[in-house]
């Protein structure tokens, strides 16, 4: 998974044949292939309501997963909602100080939880343009 980390969080894991074979890897990072195992414990499982309303589900996961220049494009958008949480705090200007880093919070689930960042519109140009994509208008 694109950038992942073992940090508590849970993770799927997927051993069925029939899914695994629609997807595509990305040529440039492709892995060896792993045999599949075949499986010996019957385990019930819930369908997952949203995936069964959106037929598109894996891919999009994918597509998510695989997207280099978004987790790049993400890890900038951090690093300068960080600088200017730091900035504004030793500039005392508070209520930007509180804005950025609530923002920064935000951004540090973003990739996981999806949505966008709640900025008061007169800090939106601090982001530059391309960055500004991850703030809800």
């Amino acid at each position: 998974i694109n950038d992942g980390d073992l940090d508590g969080d849970l993770y799927f894991i997927c051993w069925d044949a029939d899914i695994l074979e629609i997807i595509e890897n990305n040529k440039e990072t492709e892995c060896p292939k792993i045999a599949l195992m075949e499986s010996t414990a019957d385990v019930e499982v819930e369908p997952n309501v949203e995936a069964v309303n959106n037929p598109g589900w894996l891919s999009h996961a994918q597509d998510v997963m695989t997207d280099l220049s978004g987790a790049q494009c993400l890890r900038e958008l951090i690093g300068t909602l960080y600088s200017l949480h730091l900035k504004m705090a030793k500039e005392n200007k508070q209520e930007d100080d509180i804005a950025f880093g609530r923002a920064y919070k935000k951004a540090l689930e973003l990739e996981k939880h999806g949505g966008k960042i709640q900025l008061p519109s007169h800090l939106h140009h601090r982001l530059g343009e391309r960055l500004q994509s991850f703030l809800a208008t």
